[in-house]
């Protein structure tokens, strides 16, 4: 029986600085990102002007998700240029620099984070996430790089979540 006691006694004395080593970080409890912004640019046939999406209340870590699809096969540009839209967005960095980020994804034909418009361009659409770091109080914009768009539908879906 005095085995018995002194092998929970080792036990719990292995066990005790384990526990310490644990609880130095504080209590974590886990947590879902919350959506703080939704936006929806639907059936767009012009250039998107540039939109401030977000002001963030406080300074953290930020998923931007963004999903863009091109409309219709019946716009077609003339033949020596092709139409695109490319989303981006703009932000103040934490040293207080201009700072831009385009999606990480790659169109359904390869030009980069860009969709073609019409013709061939026709139910293309891309998607991505990026995390961004954004200081209290700092403007996160939304904004299009275009060319040739002029009838050429397309909708742009974007998601801010507070991580």
């Amino acid at each position: 029986m005095k085995r018995f006691y002194l092998v929970l006694a080792v036990l719990a004395l292995a066990a005790l600085p384990i526990s310490r080593i644990v609880g130095q970080g504080g209590n974590v409890t886990p947590h879902s990102p919350v959506v703080v912004a939704t936006y929806e640019y639907l059936n767009q046939t012009a250039p998107i002007p540039p939109a401030d999406i977000l002001v963030a209340s406080d300074s953290g870590f930020y998923r931007v998700s963004t999903y863009a699809t091109a409309g219709s096969q019946s716009f077609l540009p003339p033949p020596s240029q092709f139409a695109y839209m490319c989303p981006f967005f703009r932000f103040s960095s934490d040293f207080g620099g201009s700072t831009t980020v385009t999606l990480p994804a790659v169109s359904d034909v390869g030009y980069g984070p860009c969709i073609v418009l019409g013709g061939t361009g026709f139910g293309q659409s891309l998607s991505g996430a990026v995390p961004l770091h954004i200081k209290s109080g700092n403007h996160l914009k939304f904004e299009t790089a275009t060319s040739n768009v002029g009838g050429e539908p397309f909708s742009v879906y974007i998601v801010v979540e507070k991580l």
